[in-house]
C-alpha cells in the first residue's frame, strides 16, 4: 500500500524479487523503494516491479518524516556523520539549522542535481555535494591547510548548489525556469538568514561563506581568487561531474577507432626538427 492508502501491491510468488519482500520485517521498517517500469493492459495498469529496497528514515533528530533515496542514502550517513563531529559548534548549528528549515532540508536531500547532465536523479545533488566535501578533505589535507579552513571549504561545498532545489528540484516540471533564475543567485537567498545567524556567533565563519558564494556568482574563474577554499570547490566541482558522466579511460578509448590504431599512423618528425630540439 502506498504512503495515501489509496494503491495496494501484490507481489506473486513467481517474482525473483518475492523472497527479497518475504525478508523484509514492515513493523520495524515500513517504508520501501519500488522501482519498476508502468505497463498498460486493456484498462488496468500495473508496475513491473524491478527492485525493492528499505528506505531509512532520519539518522539523527531531523524527524521520521525526512525519506532519504536509495541513492542517496550513504551520502546522507556521512553528511550525518560530518556534522556530528564538527569541531566547531558554530558550523554545527548553522548545518542543522539549515537541514531543520523546511524550505531547504527535504528538498535538499531529494533534489537531482541537474535535468540531464550529471546526478540526474532523486538525491543526485546531496550525492554530487557530498562528492565535494570528500574531494576537499583529501586535497586539503594533502596541502596542509588549517582544520579550519578545510572545514569551512566542506560546508561552501555543501551550499554551493543549494539554490537547484528551486532551478532543477527533483522532477520535471522545474520548480523555477533556469533560464529565468540563476541557482547561484537562489543559494545566496536561500542561504542568507541562517547566515545572518552565523555571523553573530562566527563571523570569519560567515563571511568566508559568503565570499565563496559570492564568488561563484560573481566570477567563472578563480584566477584572481582570495580563498584558496574557493578553488578547491571549483576543481572539486568539475571532478565529481566528470567521474558521474563518464570519463573515464575506457569511457575515452571508446570514443575512437582504438582497434584500428596502429603507431605508424604518427607522423615522424624530420630530422633536423629533432636535432633542433636536443641543440637547445
Amino acid at each position: 500500500m502506498d504512503s495515501y492508502g489509496d494503491t495496494t501491491a501484490v507481489v506473486w510468488s513467481g517474482n525473483q524479487l518475492f523472497n527479497d519482500v518475504e525478508k523484509l520485517d514492515f513493523k520495524q521498517l515500513p517504508t520501501v523503494e519500488l522501482v519498476g517500469q508502468v505497463v498498460q493492459l486493456d484498462q488496468y495498469v500495473f508496475l513491473k516491479a524491478q527492485s525493492v529496497v528499505p528506505i531509512f528514515a532520519s539518522l539523527t533528530g531531523l524527524g521520521p518524516t525526512v525519506i532519504v533515496p536509495q541513492a542517496a542514502q550513504e551520502a546522507y550517513e556521512w553528511l550525518m556523520s560530518f556534522i556530528d563531529r564538527m569541531p566547531s559548534e558554530s558550523l554545527r548549528e548553522f548545518l542543522t539549522g539549515m537541514l531543520l528549515d523546511p524550505q531547504i532540508g527535504c528538498r535538499f536531500i531529494h533534489s537531482r542535481a541537474s535535468d540531464e547532465n550529471h546526478h540526474c536523479y532523486q538525491g543526485g545533488l546531496l550525492v554530487h555535494c557530498v562528492q565535494m566535501a570528500k574531494i576537499i578533505e583529501v586535497v586539503g589535507r594533502e596541502l596542509a591547510l588549517s582544520q579550519s579552513d578545510i572545514l569551512v571549504t566542506q560546508v561552501g561545498a555543501l551550499l554551493h548548489d543549494l539554490g537547484k532545489i528551486n532551478t532543477v528540484g527533483y522532477s520535471n516540471p522545474r520548480p523555477m525556469p533556469p533560464k529565468l533564475f540563476r541557482h547561484e543567485v537562489q543559494s545566496l537567498l536561500l542561504i542568507a538568514p541562517h547566515l545572518n545567524r552565523l555571523a553573530d556567533v562566527a563571523p570569519a565563519e560567515a563571511w568566508a561563506i559568503t565570499h565563496i558564494l559570492d564568488r561563484l556568482i560573481s566570477s567563472k574563474s578563480s584566477f584572481d581568487s582570495k580563498f584558496i577554499g574557493e578553488d578547491l570547490i571549483r576543481y572539486a566541482d568539475y571532478l565529481s561531474a566528470a567521474n558521474q558522466v563518464g570519463k573515464s579511460l575506457k569511457d575515452f578509448m571508446a570514443i575512437g577507432s582504438f582497434n584500428t590504431f596502429h603507431p605508424s599512423s604518427f607522423i615522424a618528425a624530420p630530422s633536423d626538427v629533432t636535432q633542433c630540439i636536443y641543440d637547445h
